[in-house]
Order: structure tokens, then C-alpha cells, then sequence
């Protein structure tokens, strides 16, 4: 009896040992995906950059690292996942290459995976054709860019490119904004407007949200002229990953006074400087490794370092949801003033 109960225990270690032996964990890269190749190069290059940043420090977390797209480009998710389970890929940490939560992180994401249901977006996914896997493989789901310090950072030096003069100068915050995740969208903008004048000076900065471009006649065009009404430079701080927004003010279209002109028309003659978006940027490959390195690490391992504000009794938030926008005051940057935006 001994002898059997004994065998047994020594069985069943002898499976649990390998078990974990045979435990292989992959690192998926999930970008949203563009009709245009131009934008979906600069995904597949992050992911290159990850591959080298994991040979360079030498790591052997990762059996397999991959990039798959939610829409529009290939290789989709179901795919990569096919290609896990052909390595004997037991575990997927995800990190969503996307700017902050939203539906596609927080509900796109998942449902594609397989490891979340919701009734609409199961039927929007099938009428996009995308397929979901049925797979043993358990995923670890990561947080995109923000919250956290990369953007600010990143953005912060989009602006310095085209700072001259500080003090003549003011900042529109442009992002694309999720109605549903509205407070994390709102703070992404605060966060980064007030970083960037805190260290370059700036004594002015707005926020705005257009989408992918839609409402930048409507929302992106109103905010520029207003600060034109405050300073005579406004820099525009781009919190898109790909996004020429320069290009969008060109083909945006205003009716005014029953006629029909773009945006760069209505701004010709006025300092309005358009910063590039935040990739390429070696920081996001950093950050995307670094991220999948701490959600395979137990919580209490280290320590997340959020970005650091001062504590003003003056700062206000002053947003209008109508047109989408939060403009901010002292965000005890060492900012002298802020301007209040009208609510109509």
C-alpha cells in the first residue's frame, strides 16, 4: 500500500516537473492596423526593435515575440496564435500598442482572444471576418501607453523640436479620445500639456480630441484659432502613433460662408507648428519589453513610478464635452496663468 501511495506521489512530481519544463511563454505585440502599409511598417519595426532590444540584454523570457494586427493587416491575431500553439506556446503576455484605454484595448482586444464575450462586439468582429481562437493558451493582457510617463516624455520632445520662443507659444494637446474610458483620455491630455510647459515654458496649453481625423474641422480647427487668439505660435503636440496631422488639416474640409475650404486655408498665415507622432521612437520597443517583463514578474517585485505632479490648490479643469476638449490651468508646473475655455 505504502509502496503504491509512494510510486504515485513520485509520478505525479515527475509530471508536475515537466509540466514545467515544458512551460514555453510568447509575446504578443497587438497593433490596431491600417489600410495603408506605410502606417503598418511602423508596427512591424517596433516589434524588430523588440526582438534586438531581447537579444541585446540577453533574455530568454520569450520563446517567440510577434506582432499581430486587430484589423485591416495581417497577421491577425487568430494566426499568430496558431503559430503559438505550433511552437507549444503555453502562455501570451499581450501588449496592446495602442495610445490609452479604450474599446479596442479594453473590449476588441479580448473578445479576439477568445477570453471575452460581449454579445455587440462578438457580432461586429464576425462582420469584420475576425476570426476567434480556440486555444489552451492563457493570456496575460497588458495596459497600453497610458497611464504612464512614455507619452509625456515622447511628446515633450515632438515639441522641443519646434519650440523657438517659449514665451510667444502655447500647446494644443490633439488625441483621438474614447467617449466610453473619457476620464483616462482627459487626464492623458492634462498630464501631457502640463509636462510639456512645466519644462519648456510654456505658458499656455488646450486639449482636444478628433478621433482619427473626423472632427478635426469641427473640434481640432476651433481649439488652434482660439489659442491663436491668446499667442501667436501654437504647436500642435501630436498623441497619435502614426497620424500626419498636418496632412489632415490640409484635407479637412470647413464649410464657411457658404463655401467649402480646408483647414491649412484657414490657418495660411498663421504660426501653427505640427509635431510629428510618436513613432518611430526607440522609447515604445523599451517600453512594450519592459512591460511584458513586469506582468511576468509578481506584483510585489517592484515598484510602478507614476508621473509626478505638484499639488496646487489653483488647478482647475475646465472641459467642454461638447466640442471635446479640456483646457487646463496651473498644473504647478511653474506655470504663471491659464486661460479658461468658454462653455457655450
Amino acid at each position: 500500500m505504502k509502496t503504491g501511495l509512494l510510486l504515485t506521489a513520485l509520478l505525479m512530481l515527475s509530471l508536475s516537473i515537466t509540466a514545467i519544463a515544458d512551460d514555453k511563454s510568447a509575446l504578443m505585440i497587438v497593433a490596431h492596423g491600417a489600410p495603408g502599409e506605410n502606417w503598418n511598417k511602423l508596427s512591424r519595426d517596433v516589434c524588430d526593435e523588440v526582438r534586438q532590444l531581447a537579444d541585446q540584454r540577453d533574455l530568454d523570457a520569450f520563446d517567440e515575440i510577434k506582432l499581430a494586427f486587430l484589423e485591416f493587416a495581417k497577421p491577425s491575431i487568430f494566426s499568430v496564435v496558431e503559430e503559438f500553439e505550433g511552437a507549444n506556446i503555453t502562455k501570451a503576455f499581450v501588449v496592446p500598442l495602442f495610445i490609452a484605454p479604450s474599446g479596442h484595448s479594453g473590449r476588441d482586444l479580448p473578445a479576439a482572444l477568445g477570453i471575452y464575450s460581449d454579445p455587440d462586439i462578438m457580432e461586429t468582429l464576425k462582420v469584420e471576418s475576425v476570426k476567434i481562437p480556440d486555444t489552451r493558451i492563457k493570456f496575460v493582457v497588458g495596459q497600453p501607453l497610458f497611464p504612464g510617463d512614455i507619452i509625456p516624455q515622447i511628446a515633450l520632445d515632438r515639441v522641443r523640436e519646434l519650440s523657438t520662443n517659449p514665451e510667444r507659444e502655447a500647446v494644443v494637446v490633439m488625441a483621438h479620445g474614447d467617449d466610453y474610458y473619457g476620464r483616462y483620455w482627459d487626464d492623458l491630455v492634462h498630464e501631457t500639456g502640463s509636462y510639456i510647459c512645466g519644462k519648456l515654458g510654456i505658458e499656455k496649453h488646450r486639449g482636444v480630441f478628433i478621433h482619427i481625423g473626423q472632427s478635426f474641422s469641427a473640434n481640432g480647427l476651433t481649439e488652434i484659432q482660439r489659442t491663436l487668439d491668446k499667442k501667436e505660435t501654437v504647436i500642435v503636440a501630436n498623441i497619435f502613433l502614426s497620424l500626419d496631422l498636418k496632412e489632415v488639416a490640409g484635407v479637412s474640409v470647413l464649410n464657411f460662408m457658404g463655401n467649402r475650404v480646408t483647414g491649412e486655408q484657414i490657418l495660411k498665415g498663421k504660426d501653427v507648428r505640427y509635431c510629428r507622432g510618436l513613432l518611430p521612437d526607440s522609447r515604445v520597443a523599451e517600453w512594450i519589453l519592459d512591460s511584458a517583463l513586469k506582468m511576468m514578474t509578481p506584483p510585489h517585485e517592484f515598484v510602478e513610478k507614476p508621473l509626478q505632479r505638484k499639488p496646487n490648490a489653483a488647478n482647475q479643469d475646465t472641459k467642454c464635452y461638447h466640442c471635446h476638449s479640456i483646457e487646463s490651468w496651473n498644473p504647478g508646473y511653474g506655470v504663471s496663468e491659464g486661460f479658461r475655455l468658454a462653455t457655450e
